[in-house]
């Protein structure tokens, strides 16, 4: 046949004068007896399968068990992301299962009547297995399938997608019925959902509330080259010194509840010299907004009175309500005018963050972006109904069905020109594709 032709570009002046000698240097020599057969593009934690992770969590149940713990949490999981409400749709999801994925899964081989196990069939779980799991108890009538289990190795599996690429992570919690919730490690940027935690406002679930959850969580990240936020509530001293001594920086919001940390960044806005301010005006949901970011440097971290603060972070917003006029801008749009008096808010922040490191519009950006986890929240709740639906369940199985959606949300973020409902009923219509993910590493 006729011969191959190699086109090659030199990404410097010698390179054929290189490539043409008897002998490389030395320095290259390594690279030429390389051996790249089976080298994948995705590190081991990326290429393992979520039903792997899944068969780790420990198994309440005795040995008189039809279906492994893996095989019921895996099914469990995509029934809850493509939309189930309780326990009777993920039985329902997996009668829809086909036998190959029954037995990628791990499902027991399916006997006739004469106990000889049929060639090709597996058996579905029943709608008492996913029950008996699930709302499992010991013998002083308390739960005993971890949920917080479940959803550590959710979050391990999602945190090796993730990859340790510089990032914002926002964590917050999430109730529902003001009882059962959930914390939520989210990257900002791209709203996917990095680790998640059961959390309970229960009387006597001791570390069960929503910031020692939130603390334990992220003492258990790799939190380098990331920036972490939160809300007031984990404004503390105990959370500075978990996301410093994991690698990490962080941006915590500073209210009433700190009064003397509240007092001490006033007071060094007032004092110290002004690193940098930017100023944006923009219309958002029919609203106008002014917002007004000043940063300041803090010399000593003693001066704040908090571990490794170093920039004090001042934001002042001014909001109207607007009306249309009735005329459109160049470009099509409805022209608004504010009425009324605005609201105005002033919020401050503390970070360990060195104030020359970034520029105040970034500094802004942090702070503006970490309201991103109350908009997954909202996406929870407007493409699953989770507030609506979840009441209906027993309070361990609402805790587990919260857990499993943060998978269907993790899917969703790879999706960011579709709505969740859209995803969701996309995932229902085709289970395949949930599968895939399920048993293939996350490869979406």
């Amino acid at each position: 046949g006729r011969p191959k032709v190699l086109y090659m570009k030199p990404f410097r002046k010698d390179a054929w004068e290189l490539i043409t000698r008897s002998a490389l240097p030395d320095e290259y020599d390594v690279a030429a007896h390389a051996k790249a057969d089976g080298v994948l593009p995705l590190r081991p934690a990326q290429v393992e399968s979520l039903h792997w992770e899944l068969c780790q969590v420990r198994d309440p149940r005795g040995r008189n068990r039809t279906f492994h713990i893996g095989t019921l949490l895996a099914i469990f999981t995509m029934a809850v992301a493509s939309g189930a409400k309780d326990l009777k749709e993920a039985h329902a999801f997996a009668e829809r299962l086909t036998n190959a994925q029954l037995r990628d899964l791990g499902c027991p081989r399916r006997k006739d009547a004469l106990g000889h196990e049929v060639a090709g069939e597996y058996v579905r779980p029943s709608y008492n297995a996913f029950y008996a799991l699930l709302r499992h108890r010991d013998k002083a009538g308390r739960y005993d399938f971890d949920v917080a289990d479940y959803a550590a190795r959710l979050s391990a599996w999602t945190t090796a997608q993730a990859g340790k690429l510089p990032r914002h992570l926002a964590a917050d919690g999430k109730f529902v019925s003001e009882v059962v919730g959930l914390v939520s490690v989210v990257d900002a940027e791209s709203g996917e959902v990095v680790a998640v935690a059961p959390a309970s406002k229960m009387e006597g679930l001791k570390g069960r509330c929503e910031y020692p959850v939130v603390l334990k969580t992220l003492a258990g990240m790799d939190l380098s080259g990331a920036v972490v936020s939160t809300d007031a509530l984990s404004c503390q001293d105990d959370t500075a010194h978990t996301v410093l001594a994991n690698g990490g920086d962080y941006v915590l919001q500073v209210k009433k509840n700190q009064k003397g940390l509240l007092e001490q960044c006033v007071e060094l806005g007032r004092i110290r010299p002004l690193v940098g301010d930017f100023k944006k005006k923009e219309l958002n949901r029919g609203r106008q907004e002014i917002r007004e970011t000043k940063v300041y440097c803090v010399i000593d971290p003693v001066d704040a009175g908090f571990p490794g603060a170093r920039t004090v972070i001042r934001t002042y917003r001014e909001v109207w309500e607007t009306r249309k006029t009735g005329k459109k801008d160049k470009f099509g749009r409805d022209i608004r005018r504010p009425v009324g008096k605005p609201t105005k808010e002033t919020a401050w922040h503390v970070s360990s963050l060195a104030p020359d490191s970034r520029g105040a519009e970034e500094f802004a950006g942090i702070v503006r972006t970490h309201w991103c986890v109350e908009a997954y929240h909202g996406k929870r709740d407007n493409g699953y109904h989770e507030d609506a639906f979840t009441r209906r369940c027993d309070l361990n199985v609402m805790a587990a069905m919260m857990v499993a959606r943060s998978f269907g949300m993790w899917i969703c973020a790879r999706h960011p020109d579709r709505t969740v409902s859209e995803v969701r009923r996309d995932l229902f219509l085709h289970p395949p594709k949930l599968f895939r993910v399920m048993t293939k590493g996350g490869l979406l």
